[in-house]
């Protein structure tokens, strides 16, 4: 009679302890799941952005980015550097803009 009631302890800390472990998996693939949700969000971005700029790539090459007052080229015999320091502040300043619009 003392062992039964070893064994049914054992076996209702088994049970709770399963209850707990079923809990603690859901939560995981809860978790799991939003963090692909939140992937296949920034994939299908990224591929919309692809496809826009490849869309829209003739008009991009007539705007003046790289040939702007204060970029910089150093231009030698056999040697050539570009800085294109204005054409980075600008195109930072409107992926900052852009984004600080979208978040709100």
């Amino acid at each position: 009679m003392n062992n039964s009631r070893k064994h049914k302890k054992r076996d209702r800390k088994k049970t709770g302890d399963s209850v707990v472990t079923k809990l603690n998996a859901k939560i995981f693939l809860e978790d799991k799941k939003k963090k692909n949700l939140k992937m296949q969000k920034i994939l299908i971005t990224i591929g919309l952005l692809v496809l826009f700029v490849g869309l829209f790539w003739p008009w991009f090459g007539k705007l003046p980015l790289g040939r702007l007052p204060g970029d910089l080229v150093i231009d030698k015999p056999g040697f050539k550097v570009f800085f294109p320091i204005t054409s980075m502040l600008l195109v930072s300043g409107v992926v900052t803009v852009i984004m600080w619009l979208l978040r709100k």
